[in-house]
This record gives structure tokens, sequence and C-alpha cells, in this order.
């Protein structure tokens, strides 16, 4: 049509399909940053999107850089390695050290291995089975320091101590620390340090004899009563009870000599539970591809 609107239509109806003239999208709109126009030439980055694509990449990782303190590609040269991308700590003497993914790794099979020691002592405990449990409560430690270092083993076992506390109160985590935790640690740093078996099973029969007695004191004083004495007393009792039945009268050995017998039971007992212990893990840690101490010749012919 021809008439007051007809240049306004033509306008519209131009050949590039966009409005134009009068056309409120129109108005005042030049050419877009980075592209040619009709003649001009191309922008040196290539086409007009791609341009525009790069260019805001490049300054997104200026700013991130700048953002992270990294030095940008100019300040640092083309060559140079670029620094760790890690978060960064303030170390004990002063500086930073970098958060390595191995400290990560490490809390993790911490907290794994903590869950899974506490949760066979659970078990052990509740099902009356803690003494085929016990074989395996210092297998955590022993995994840790074996695969991390020495520290590794004590923080599992603060952790497994401090979940046991939280759950089922102070007394089973103290019983825990005790009689197994200091065990499992003694055995897991004599694997660690690659000790003979001459050294490593005396340690680890210390640490157990050690936690006995230290469990035995604790039970002690929680009910106020000594129970040494108390079991030094009934021993007393039974072999005077036996010598009278068989009609002995040599009497009954002094409390002494009943103390002495105890504590070189418990030597005993502690010396075979560690060594028994020490040819399980020989037969396990190994297919684990992890050390179980200089194991003696004989214990080798033994085991094959």
């Amino acid at each position: 049509m021809v008439g007051p609107l007809g240049g306004a239509r033509g306008g519209a109806a131009g050949p590039s399909g966009r409005r134009a003239g009068t056309g409120l999208r129109g108005r005042g709109r030049g050419p877009r940053v980075g592209s040619a126009g009709p003649g001009g030439p191309a922008p040196p980055g290539g086409g007009g999107g791609g341009g525009r694509g790069r260019g805001r990449g490049g300054r997104f990782a200026e700013l991130k850089a700048r953002e992270g303190g990294r030095p940008t590609d100019e300040d640092r040269g083309a060559d140079a390695p670029l620094p760790p991308v890690y978060p960064t700590t303030a170390a004990s003497g002063g500086g930073a050290c970098p958060w390595e993914p191995d400290r990560v790794r490490q809390m993790v099979e911490t907290s794994m291995l903590s869950a899974l020691g506490g949760l066979m002592y659970l078990l052990g405990t509740t099902l009356r089975l803690e003494g085929y449990a016990a074989y395996f409560l210092p297998l955590p430690m022993i995994v840790m320091a074996q695969r991390h270092c020495s520290g590794a083993a004590w923080r599992t076992l603060l952790t497994t101590a401090t979940l046991l506390g939280v759950l089922f109160g102070p007394l089973k985590a103290m019983n825990y620390v005790l009689v197994h935790g200091i065990f499992g640690v003694a055995m897991a740093v004599g694997f660690r340090r690659d000790l003979p078996w001459a050294a490593s099973v005396p340690l680890s029969a210390l640490a157990r004899g050690l936690g006995i007695l230290g469990s035995l004191a604790l039970s002690s004083f929680l009910i106020n009563e000594n129970l040494f004495n108390l079991l030094v007393y009934n021993v007393e009792a039974l072999l005077a009870n036996a010598a009278s039945a068989l009609g002995l009268g040599a009497g009954t050995p002094s409390p002494f000599a009943i103390q002495c017998a105890i504590l070189g039971l418990v030597v005993f007992h502690c010396n075979i539970y560690a060594f028994l212990l020490h040819f399980l893990y020989s037969g396990v840690l190994p297919r684990m591809g992890l050390k179980c101490g200089r194991i003696p010749r004989l214990v080798t012919r033994v085991a094959r």
C-alpha cells in the first residue's frame, strides 16, 4: 500500500528482515562491537562470536588468577610451571604448607577404619564374642600405620575412642583404649618400623599387660574396691580349700607369692597373645601388600 505509512511499512519489510527506520528496536542502534561492517575489515580474533567468547574467557581467567593470588601468564612467563592449586594452611614454623590430597585421603580412611573398629568392638561386646573379635581390632590401626605413618594409627585410635565415648559412654571407650587400642598401636608401630619379632612381640606384650592392669585399676576406682586384692584373697581361699580337701598340711602360699604368680600368668598370656596375632597377621598383611615386620625363618617355613 502506498500512503502515509508506506515508508514505515517498507522499512519493516526490508531485505534483512529486521525493523529499521521508525521501528522501536532499530532506533539509535549502531553496529555490534567486534563485528565487521559491510565493507570493513574483520576483527583480529576471527568472527564476532568467537572473538567475543575468547575475550570473555581471557578476562575471566585473568580475574580468577588475580582473586586467587596467583600470577597471570604475562607476569609468570610462558615457560614457567604453574603454581599449586591446592589450598594452603599456616604451618607451625611460619609460612604456608599445601593441603595435599594425601592428607584428605588419610582423613577419609581414618574415619572409615575408625567406624569399622568401633563396629567390631560393639558387636564383640554385645554378642559376647569379644575373645574372637579382639583378633581383628588392631587391624585398622595397623593398616593406617602401613599406608601413611605411625601418627595415623594414633589418630585412628583417638577417633574410635571418641566415637565409642559419644555413643556408649566414657567407660567403654576407656576399656577399648586400654585393652585393645594401645596394644594395636604398639603392633602398628613395630610393623611400620620393620622391627624383628624378637622386639615387636615383647613390645606388644608390654602394652597389652599395662592395658590390662590399667583397666583393672579403672574398674577398681569406679566401684571403690581393690579388685586385685580381692582376686588374691579368692585365690588364697581356693588353695586353702583344695589343701584341706586333699589332706595336705603344708598350708597355703603367702599373698606375695600369689601376686607374683598372677603377674607371671598375665605376662605369659600377653606374650602368647602377641605372638599369635603376629603369626595371624603374617599370613594376612603380605597378601594385602603390607609389611609384617621381619618374620623369622621358622615361622615362614611353618606358614608355608
